[in-house]
């Protein structure tokens, strides 16, 4: 468990309950989902995970004082497989995520999620990509994918969505490219992640790159994995898919309040004024 304090400013602490009870700390938040993992056969690439954040100038979250929140990291998708949701407690309930779509295999559409997964290519009618922003949240944690083509004999698969763009649909001989991610600066430097996977296919088709914040590309072999931490989607890959990034989730408020996170692979580092609390794996927050 660490802890730091200090003075801080520009944070709202809001008033005692009845009773007396804790004060509700508003502090800034950046939540990002587990990407999903990459199809195989003429495959889509994995959407990244949600994203969603509310720095700089959005709307905090209130936490109320001396209680333990659980925060969940979701875990990337394997082949195939969706990635996982994050999420993490606070006053008014439960606050997440949505994990990143799957990317589509041979004559799939593309699969919903936080950005969805791209697209695989078929051998009749070109399968459509998906649908992003499965949590229905305002504003969209993700983006839509492209779609994959029915071309012989490459059978090219879409790109994954990404956090800040849709992923490209493929051509008849290029794979799609995913989707760009979101840069963001709640760690004290800026970092892009979320980014949506490339899109495979079989020989000669050319694989789809990856889009920027960590993810993979596509392959006419195996697709490349997300970056750990950073909720990217995987490649499709022919023969294999890749395995989507692990999420990441950031609390950030002033150095006037003491943060406690476990277990110790989560870190609390002071940024000026303010404190931040960075999850790479699952644990608890808990503010006073």
């Amino acid at each position: 468990i660490q802890n730091r304090k200090g003075k801080s400013f520009g944070y709202q602490v809001l008033g005692f309950g009845a009773g007396g009870g804790a004060p509700v700390f508003e502090l800034d938040y950046l939540i990002i989902a587990g990407g999903g993992g990459g199809g195989n056969n003429n495959a889509g690439g994995g959407g990244a995970g949600g994203y969603r954040t509310s720095f700089p100038g959005g709307t905090q979250l209130g936490f109320q004082g001396s209680t333990s929140y659980t925060v969940t990291v979701g875990a990337g998708g394997g082949q195939t497989a969706a990635g996982t949701n994050s999420s993490f407690g606070y006053n008014d309930g439960t606050f997440l995520a949505t994990g990143g779509g799957k990317g589509g295999s041979d004559n799939n559409s593309g699969q919903p999620g936080g950005s969805a997964g791209g697209a695989g290519g078929g051998g009749g009618s070109p399968p459509p990509g998906g649908s992003g922003n499965a949590g229905g949240f305002s504003p969209p944690e993700g983006n839509d994918s492209g779609s994959g083509t029915n071309s012989v004999p490459q059978r090219t698969g879409g790109g994954g969505g990404g956090a800040s763009a849709v992923g490209g649909n493929a051509s008849p001989t290029v794979c799609g490219s995913g989707g760009n991610g979101s840069a963001s600066s709640i760690t004290a430097s800026s970092v892009t992640r979320a980014g949506g996977g490339g899109g495979g296919s079989r020989t000669p088709g050319t694989p789809g790159s990856g889009g920027s914040g960590g993810a993979g590309g596509g392959s006419s072999g195996t697709g490349g994995n997300g970056s750990a931490n950073t909720g990217s989607g995987a490649g499709g890959g022919q023969s294999t898919g890749g395995t989507g990034g692990t999420g990441f989730v950031v609390i950030r408020g002033p150095n006037a309040n003491t943060f406690s996170v476990s277990p110790g692979t989560n870190t609390v580092t002071p940024s000026g004024s303010d404190t931040i609390a960075t999850f790479t794996v699952s644990g608890t927050f808990e503010v006073s």
